[in-house]
């Protein structure tokens, strides 16, 4: 026996019932006033986990927004620990991007973070987790990573971005990244405030050593 799940006469789902001989007179009227009530609960249900994704993503580009990456770190530096495997994270930076704002303007400088971001996102493997923590600034969460799993990544993400132009509103611009590595090893317990500090301390390393190049943060850091 079925009734639909309706909301203001749209139908969002199917109440089934399975029963091993035949219904009993009033069955189908039973569940019908069953669905009713579980169609308005699957709407609101539904508008809860659209709004909670929409407040998770940054809507320049797409990505998961600071507090929220953050908080899905913690989640990951917890779970590697429990599982003893280990945890990368990649800290990114546009490379001269107040260039870009200062000549071409800031919708510019959007069009140029949102391609970026979807070549860093698309250069990450399913499972990895890209996190825009203000302004130019990203970084990639890649859990189980070895160091030269996160060294081949951070290599991959900046050949995405900076081997072919951006095409955008005031013609085709060129940009390059640069990265600093942290991997928490199976058996780390740095806290996730302490991995993103030596991701940044490598990726300073990588800017002042001339950019557009990868840094791996030192054992110990």
């Amino acid at each position: 026996v079925a009734a639909p799940a309706t909301m203001r006469g749209a139908s969002i789902g199917v109440l089934v019932l399975t029963l091993a001989s035949a219904p009993a007179p009033g069955t189908l009227a039973l569940l019908s006033r069953i669905a009713d009530p579980l169609g308005v609960a699957l709407t609101n249900a539904r508008a809860h986990a659209e709004l909670a994704t929409l407040s998770a993503i940054d809507p320049l580009t797409e990505t998961l927004n600071r507090r929220f990456g953050l908080a899905r770190l913690e989640e990951e530096v917890a779970r590697c620990a429990r599982e003893r495997t280990p945890l990368a994270l990649i800290a990114i930076d546009v490379d001269r991007f107040k260039v870009v704002n200062d000549t071409w303007g800031h919708p510019v400088g959007d069009q140029v973070l949102r391609e970026v971001a979807h070549r860093l996102a698309s250069a990450l493997r399913e499972g990895d987790q890209l996190v825009r923590t203000g302004g130019e600034e990203f970084l990639a969460i890649v859990p189980g990573a070895s160091i030269e799993d996160a060294i081949r990544i951070a290599e991959r993400l900046r050949a995405h971005v900076g081997t072919r132009p951006t095409s955008t509103s005031a013609g085709e611009l060129t940009v390059t990244i640069s990265a600093g590595i942290a991997v928490a090893s199976a058996i780390d317990r740095r806290a996730p405030n302490a991995l993103i500090a030596a991701a940044d301390a490598a990726l300073y390393r990588a800017k002042a050593a001339g950019r557009d190049r990868i840094e791996l943060a030192g054992a110990g850091v």
